[in-house]
Formats: C-alpha cells, structure tokens, sequence
C-alpha cells in the first residue's frame, strides 16, 4: 500500500490539506514542520526521518505544494534509495533559473530575504502580527491579485474560515519556522535537482501567479526524471492544488 505525504506551502501549515482535499486525504501524513529545529541540516534530517519511520517500508508519494515542493526534493535527495514517487504542485522553483520575482505574489518578501536579509525578520514579524490581530485581512491582502480558479476561493466561507487559522499557525506559533524556510529557499538550490532520481510529475495551472508556469518548465528542465507535466487552464495556485488532490486521492 501506497503512503501518501503531504508538505504544504509558505504560508501554511497542515490544516490546507483537508481544507483543500476533503475527507478523501484524511489518511495522508502530514508532518507539522513547525516544530522541527531552525538550523538547515538538522532540519530536513529530523524531517526525513520523521517521514521514513511513518511509512515504515511501504512505498511513498510525497506530495509538495508551492515553497513545499523546494521542500519535497531537498526530502528526495536525502531518501535516494526509498520507493518514492513525487508530486509537485504549483511549484516554487530555484529562484536563479529565471527573472521570476516580478511574476510571483511572494517576490517582495523574497527579494527582501535575498537583497536586505536583515529585514526579513522585521517584515515577518509584521506579518505574524497581522495574522494575530487581522487574519482576515492579512488573507485578502495575500489573494489581491488573485488570478483564475483562486480569485472564487475567497467567496467559500469555509475556506475563508479556515485558511486563517493556517495563517496564524504558520505565522504566530510557527513564525521562526516560516522564516527558516524563506531564507533557505532564496538561497541558489538548482544544483539539487540533479540529485534527486525519483519519478516526478508537476502539477501548474496556466493562471499562477504565485508560482508561474515558467518556473516550473524550467525546473521540469532540470529533473533527471519528470513522468508527467500536467498544465491545468485557468488554474492558479491554490486551485491548482484542489485539482491535484482531487486526482490523487
């Protein structure tokens, strides 16, 4: 039997995989990453570990969603000899394969960790207090510029609802562990994706404008082992991976 794993995206946290995949995904693991230490080694080490004694010696899917996918593979390379297959979904790419940072929601916190780094923990201590006191605002601040299948994401009240308590898990109780992971994704990665030898299969809506579909071409390019690449019309971020899961489950 399959062992399905889940490594959601930044910001998030665990609770996306049941808002976005139903009860359909109730029986995948999803480690809560927040808890893990800060310093990059020991991190994916515990990270892997923890994943390798959940699935015992059945065979893995590891499944990635957005900065989860930067994630995802840096687990791969540290379990070259599982049977694992990947998923990944609305990818965050290595950020020196393109001129991404102008496309992407995210590129002016990542350009601050790249270009002012001794800001970052200003501004995500900001956004952990947005997500404390105005979660609700802090989600429409992030879904302003939403583009296709996401822009309907924010009339559902359940998503509404509970993509902010996501935000303040990540950002109020895990916010160290946030900042962790954005520091390690800016930094230059693509030589990692020569590494990792497991089949691969992308999933990226044609709308993302959080991930764009240039970013992951590009790293599709670099995968010693893309199976699938799957480009979803009209899709964006978050409904990219409503999609997904709905086929994968």
């Amino acid at each position: 039997m399959v062992k399905s794993v889940y490594l959601h995206g930044n910001p998030g946290g665990p609770d996306e995989l049941p808002l976005l995949g139903g009860e359909a995904v109730s029986s995948w693991f999803v480690p809560d990453r927040s808890a893990l230490p800060l310093e990059p080694e020991a991190r994916l080490s515990a990270l892997a570990g923890m994943i390798s004694d959940a699935c015992g010696c059945e065979p893995i899917r590891l499944v990635g969603f957005s900065a989860g996918a930067h994630v995802a593979l840096q687990v791969a390379a540290r379990l070259r000899d599982a049977n694992l297959v990947l998923h990944l979904v609305s990818p965050a790419g290595p950020l020196e394969t393109g001129d991404f940072l102008d496309m992407m929601a995210g590129g002016p916190i990542f350009r601050t960790a790249m270009k002012r780094p001794q800001l970052l923990s200003a501004l995500v201590r900001a956004q952990s207090l947005g997500a404390r006191a105005v979660p609700g605002l802090l989600m429409r601040l992030l879904f302003t510029s939403a583009q296709g299948g996401d822009r309907a994401l924010l009339d559902e009240e359940q998503f509404s609802r509970s993509y902010k308590a996501v935000l303040q898990h990540c950002l109020v109780a895990g916010r160290l562990s946030y900042q962790a992971e954005i520091k390690a994704y800016v930094r230059p990665w693509a030589g990692l994706l020569a590494e990792v030898r497991h089949p691969v299969t992308i999933w990226q809506g044609s709308a993302d404008n959080w991930t764009p579909p240039e970013m992951a071409q590009a790293m599709a390019q670099l995968l010693p082992q893309v199976t699938a690449f799957n480009l979803l019309e009209g899709q964006s971020h978050f409904s990219t991976l409503r999609a997904a899961l709905a086929a994968l489950a």
